[in-house]
């Protein structure tokens, strides 16, 4: 595992940031009195290292502040040192040497300017691609998947099923009356039930399956079921229990009734067309059972 870079560090760390800054700016003063005598005004170089620090940290404004408040400092620090300090000093290569590092903590600002943009369009492209990758996938409703999403899932599923010789579920499911529903209450209530459906159906199912809106107020759940059938029976009696209850929706109270339907892979069919519309089928002889007949 390699070590991360100094860039990345400094920008990404904001408490070493702070602690390089002023530690640099503490240490600058104690190195220029114990080596001036020794390098002479070589010693201003040190003065680069907060400077630069600041704008690479915080940008190029306060790099600026800090590569001209560097020349006045350095100059008093000079003069603190003595006759001798003073008599070494030539001005051309004391102006020269605060140019480069003016120039140098711009350099750095930009750099830091920069990278920060670079961040932040990195981080919109993701979340963009994200909302986009969401939107294609995910019924914007309901927010389970959508049909084109769940053909994919489905044929996942089916794939793994065959290559692992184990069994794929697909549960059709249909909201009973749901026209009436629209029709007595209004289209906000009917999209407002379709989205408890969703939810619950997605409470009932858990982490064991998969949702997928089939459009209008048709579902599907998707199943992975072991050989003995038990999680299919827990699924579709938790549906049972659930949906037996009335829900609040807004000021109505509403009793949402389901009808559905199921076919099994490889028992029923070996292709996906076929589970869907075997599905389908079982789930409307469920729901003719289900209508009051009227004795004449």
């Amino acid at each position: 595992m390699g070590f991360p870079s100094v860039s990345k560090f400094l920008v990404d760390q904001p408490n070493t940031k702070q602690v390089l800054f002023f530690g640099s700016v503490v240490l600058y003063p104690i190195l220029f009195y114990v080596l001036h005598s020794k390098i002479g005004n070589a010693v201003i170089f040190l003065s680069a290292f907060p400077v630069f620090i600041a704008a690479y940290a915080y940008g190029i404004k306060y790099g600026l502040i800090a590569s001209l408040l560097a020349l006045p400092i350095n100059y008093l620090f000079v003069s603190m040192s003595g006759v001798d300090g003073l008599e070494e000093l030539k001005m051309t290569r004391f102006i020269g040497l605060h140019i480069l590092i003016l120039v140098g903590s711009l350099m750095l600002g930009y750099s830091c300017l920069m990278q920060r943009r670079l961040k932040t369009e990195v981080k919109r492209r993701k979340e963009v691609e994200k909302r986009l990758k969401h939107l294609a996938h995910y019924d914007q409703l309901t927010e389970v998947a959508n049909r084109h999403y769940g053909d994919e899932l489905m044929q996942q599923m089916l794939q793994k099923a065959k290559l692992e010789n184990t069994r794929f579920i697909i549960i059709f499911i249909d909201l009973n009356d749901f026209k009436k529903l629209n029709d007595q209450y209004g289209h906000h209530i009917g999209d407002l039930a379709l989205q408890v459906v969703a939810n619950q159906l997605k409470t009932c199912v858990g982490d064991e399956g998969v949702i997928v809106r089939n459009g209008g107020d048709e579902f599907l759940v998707l199943l992975e079921p072991n050989d003995s059938f038990e999680l299919v029976e827990e699924v579709v009696g938790t549906i049972q229990r659930v949906f037996s209850r009335p829900v609040f929706l807004e000021d109505y109270i509403v009793h949402l009734s389901l009808s559905y339907g199921m076919a099994s892979y490889p028992d029923d069919a070996d292709n996906l067309e076929e589970l869907i519309r075997k599905a389908d089928n079982q789930m409307y002889i469920f729901k003719e059972q289900k209508k009051p007949r009227v004795e004449l």
